[in-house]
This record gives structure tokens, sequence and C-alpha cells, in this order.
């Protein structure tokens, strides 16, 4: 699947609109306030707070294992682009789980996060 069609669907499982989530994540890829990372049917958004310091959203249309294993080449390639932190604020405490399972193996840690709006926080 394209990225914006993963966006679009998540979108609309979550109830939101779909034209202003696609629309969002336009913006912030043209004006260069953040980038996409996608693998199989798993996209993040990561957006700049600060340099090498991002917001990340996750959307999937991948099963649990194909989510395992696109985060775990995503997160790599995170880790290649230098990014020292990353925040996010996941609806589903199952990801958070997933997440930390992942970083324990690819190196870096998931902890309570030191800004506020967010639920976790990885170093990477």
């Amino acid at each position: 699947m394209k990225p914006s069609q993963i966006i679009k669907q998540y979108a609309q499982r979550a109830g939101l609109d779909t034209t202003r989530a696609l629309v969002t994540v336009q913006y912030i890829l043209t004006h260069g306030l953040g980038f996409l990372l996608n693998k199989k049917d798993t996209v993040v958004l990561l957006i700049k707070i600060s340099p090498h310091v991002y917001e990340a959203h996750i959307a999937t249309q991948d099963s649990p294992v194909m989510l395992t294993r696109a985060m775990t080449s995503i997160f790599k390639d995170i880790k290649k682009l230098k990014i020292k932190r990353m925040y996010g604020n996941a609806n589903n405490y199952q990801i958070i789980l997933l997440m930390k399972r992942i970083i324990d193996r690819v190196g870096g840690k998931i902890d309570f996060p030191d800004k506020q709006g967010y639920n976790w926080m990885i170093i990477v």
C-alpha cells in the first residue's frame, strides 16, 4: 500500500477527517517540518520538535507479526538518522509494549516522557 492509503485508512478507523489528516501530513512534508519512514504497511511520521528530537505518529495496516518486523526495520533506520529522542502518545498500551521489546533488541530505551502531552519517550 502507498503511505497515503495507510494514513487514510488509519484516520478512518480513528474517526478522524481523512482529508484533514492527509493535508496535514502533506503540509509537514512539503514545509520540511518532518518526514515519513515506511516498511510494509506501516508508516511512521516524524515531526521535528528540535534538533535530533521528533514527535512520532504510527499508522499501520499490518498484522501484529508484520508490525513487529516493520517497526524493527524502521527503528534501525531511525538509529542511522542520528535521532536522539522520540515522543509519542499511544492510545493502545500494547503498542508501547511492542516498542519496548523492539527497542530492547535494537538498542535504546523507552521511558516516561519528560515533556507534557506524550505518554512515551524513546532515547535512541
